[in-house]
């Protein structure tokens, strides 16, 4: 993003750098004319994030400096003292990964640190197995592999398969438990602690409700779910 001002022409870190060099004075700087074409720039969209936070940590850094200036002798609460301090330390933070950044594309850029396909066209691909490898160790790391992925599968997909085949079932549970009381709490349904059996009991209420076969009630945020039989569906 480029700015233009009555002295200046270009980027944003580009003048910080110039006022900190003291190569531009920082009461000639109209920080409201920056802001005012940043905001232009935000409003004709496709601003990249990343932009945003350098003009963010930029423009803050010119305001600490000017205000410095123009209020040498301001008096600070210890407060406000520290929050000034945490800010020159984001400040420098940022000025410090900023030169890293230029300095590692500048690395990536130079064609002797990249490594092209073409170096490996043409090799056979090959295995090296360590000199005590045996055919018993292999197979044994195999079976520990398959144990490991055993105790993460097929338990979690076998019983998310045999639950969710219930839910009919719950429904005629819930159906039946508020026959014979007049109030039923969506605790009391899960009553279990298993998030599984807790889903199943809230899908089965959606379902209930959707169907207007009960009725459903809370009265503070938070609060107890009560369910009853909606009397109008006999």
């Amino acid at each position: 993003m480029n700015f233009k001002l009555d002295k200046f022409e270009g980027p944003l870190d580009l003048l910080l750098e110039l006022i900190e060099r003291q190569k531009l004075d920082v009461c000639d700087v109209a920080l409201a004319s920056v802001t005012d074409q940043y905001l232009e720039i935000i409003n004709q969209g496709d601003l990249n994030p990343y932009d945003l936070a350098d003009f963010l940590l930029v423009a803050s850094r010119l305001l600490l400096i000017k205000s410095k200036i123009l209020l040498p002798s301001t008096s600070l609460s210890e407060e406000e003292e520290s929050e000034v301090r945490d800010l020159e330390r984001a400040l420098e933070e940022y000025r410090r990964y900023k030169n890293q950044a230029k300095i590692v594309k500048s690395m990536m850029l130079k064609k002797n640190l990249i490594i092209t396909r073409e170096l490996w066209q043409g090799r056979s691909i090959v295995f090296l197995p360590p000199p005590k490898l045996s055919l018993p160790l292999l197979v044994k790391a195999l079976e520990n592999l398959g144990l490991g992925l055993e105790k993460f599968l097929h338990p979690r997909v076998s019983g998310y398969l045999q639950k969710v085949a219930s839910i009919e079932e719950r429904i005629k549970e819930i159906l039946k438990n508020i026959e014979t009381q007049a109030t039923l709490t969506f605790a009391q349904l899960s009553a279990s602690g298993k998030k599984i059996d807790t889903i199943i009991n809230f899908l089965a209420v959606l379902f209930l409700f959707r169907e207007r076969m009960i009725m459903v009630s809370q009265t503070r945020d938070f609060g107890e779910i009560e369910i009853k039989r909606n009397k109008a569906d006999n």
